[in-house]
């Protein structure tokens, strides 16, 4: 149980990075962070399956998901940012 949430942590966090590297605009990266972060996002529908990890594999399985939370905000921040910049840049021509 634990090896597959796991994999499903680490496929999460794959296709949120490869989310944020391709969003446009601000508006289309704060959609992203609500889908994977938010009250009803895939990382909290993770965290739900933690309660039906043996209790000796949660602490595991609990740095996992907090290594995996912080990999995606650090993206999102990075990446609004670069978009922050590149509008600025265009505003400036």
């Amino acid at each position: 149980m634990s090896e597959d949430l796991n994999s499903r942590l680490c496929a999460l966090q794959d296709a949120a990075i490869a989310a944020i590297k391709a969003a446009e605009d601000l508006d289309q990266l704060e959609s992203i962070r609500v889908e994977y972060l938010g009250k009803k996002g895939k990382l909290t529908n993770e965290l739900k399956q933690l309660g039906k990890v043996p209790a000796e594999e949660r602490p595991k399985i609990g740095q996992v998901v907090n290594v995996v939370k912080e990999a995606i905000a650090t993206a999102l921040k990075e990446r609004s940012a670069e978009l922050e910049r590149l509008a600025l840049e265009e505003k400036l021509k």
